[in-house]
């Protein structure tokens, strides 16, 4: 089954650091471990550092987890994540926030990713404004083009 890729931004992964740090039990290194198998096609090993790294209270790990769950079917248990995700989320830095929105976005919950950002945005970080504007303008278009489309459609003539 093809998952849907999640992503940071605005940072390149040094993966031997990101090894070395997962190793030592930090969880924000170990959530990208998690993603450097994802993107190597490891997704068992992947979800065994997002299991970690979530444990100990990896706030984007627990979001990414949680939509993991979700997109398996368990959406009890994934949704349980996402909101202690959100709840435990008061400790994360702003850019666990601008993270985890990303990744909700990657999965198709613009609803999920706005509430994280607006959260990076209430601690200041301006990136979190770029992304709901660029979400907000997304979320325009789609509508401009769903209405053309349906005037399209009007105006086409009915089969006989």
């Amino acid at each position: 089954m093809e998952r849907a890729r999640p992503f940071s931004v605005g940072f390149a992964l040094d993966e031997a650091e990101v090894f070395r740090q997962a190793r030592q039990g930090e969880p924000t290194h170990m959530a990208n471990l998690a993603l450097l198998h994802h993107e190597e096609g490891h997704h068992d090993v992947e979800r065994v550092w997002l299991e970690k790294a979530a444990a100990v209270g990896g706030v984007v790990a627990m979001a990414r987890l949680g939509r993991l769950l979700i997109s398996e079917g368990d959406e009890e248990q994934g949704r349980a994540l996402v909101a202690a995700a959100l709840v435990d989320g008061a400790a994360a830095a702003g850019q666990d926030f601008l993270d985890v929105g990303i990744d909700l976005a990657c999965f198709g919950d613009s609803e999920g990713a706005r509430a994280w950002w607006y959260r990076a945005a209430k601690r200041g970080e301006n990136n979190a404004m770029r992304l709901l504007y660029t979400l907000a303008r997304f979320e325009e278009d789609q509508h401009l083009g769903r209405e053309a489309a349906a005037r399209e459609n009007a105006a086409l003539p009915s089969p006989a």
